[in-house]
């Protein structure tokens, strides 16, 4: 659905100045990325306010994002999927009630999965030299160390849940 849409988008775009638009797959994939944020952005926040939970959606996705962009993390084979479990996500997580022990529990596993999986499947996605990956590893967990001075539950669940995404295990080849 997205890809079709950002196809079509992307050859009118390229039919209108050939010569001076970038190719096709070039335009599509960042229409796709365009498309993808804000209807992510949208949905989530147009769920979050008819639930009464706009703030927390808001924080939800600031925190996730931050996190996400120097940590890495999994990658959907569609973007039409990636929109319906990113707003699945950013939806669920504001209205889901933890205590404060629980809150500093999740905290710390966000806290050692950064610590041990981050940055998690940036290559190919990101232009950032490998001799990065450690500075970037310390960014996100200096991003996750912030919420033990806040302790913020919404920052907590959405810090656990994109920690949880950095998880890849390699199989060993025999």
């Amino acid at each position: 659905m997205i890809e079709s849409l950002a196809e079509k988008i992307a050859v009118s775009m390229k039919s209108v100045k050939p010569d001076k638009t970038a190719s096709i797959p070039t335009l599509k994939f960042g229409l796709i990325i365009v498309i993808n944020g804000f209807l992510i952005v949208l949905v989530s926040m147009l769920i979050g306010t008819i639930t009464g939970k706009a703030l927390e959606t808001a924080l939800t996705m600031f925190a996730f994002v931050m996190l996400r962009l120097t940590s890495g993390g999994i990658h959907l084979h569609s973007s039409t999927a990636c929109t319906v479990v990113s707003i699945g996500t950013m939806s669920i997580l504001p209205h889901i009630a933890i205590s404060d022990k629980v809150n500093v529990i999740l905290l710390v596993i966000a806290a050692l999965l950064v610590l041990v999986f981050s940055p998690s499947r940036i290559e190919g996605h990101s232009n950032i030299d490998k001799k990065y990956y450690p500075t970037l590893k310390w960014i996100s967990i200096a991003i996750v160390a912030i919420n033990f001075f806040l302790l913020s539950p919404t920052v907590s669940k959405a810090f656990l849940v994109q920690a949880m995404s950095l998880i890849h295990i390699r199989r060993q080849s025999k």
